[in-house]
């Protein structure tokens, strides 16, 4: 998993099992970094996954 998942508070623990079991949350370089602040890109990221898993919305890459 995450070299820095001991990290992670423990009331946030089942969110972020959550949240990385269904590929919201991927982490980089083996580290979750649950302490820095998370910008505008990951967030934004982070809301694109959800609604794609949710079948909200289809976005497709053009070969």
């Amino acid at each position: 998993m995450f070299y820095d998942r001991n990290e992670v508070s423990g009331w946030a623990e089942e969110a972020v099992h959550f949240n990385v079991a269904n590929g919201l949350i991927v982490g980089s370089n083996g580290l979750l970094r649950p302490n820095d602040t998370i910008t505008r890109a990951e967030c934004a990221t982070v809301v694109l996954r959800l609604l794609q898993n949710g079948g909200l919305i289809d976005i497709r890459t053009q070969a």
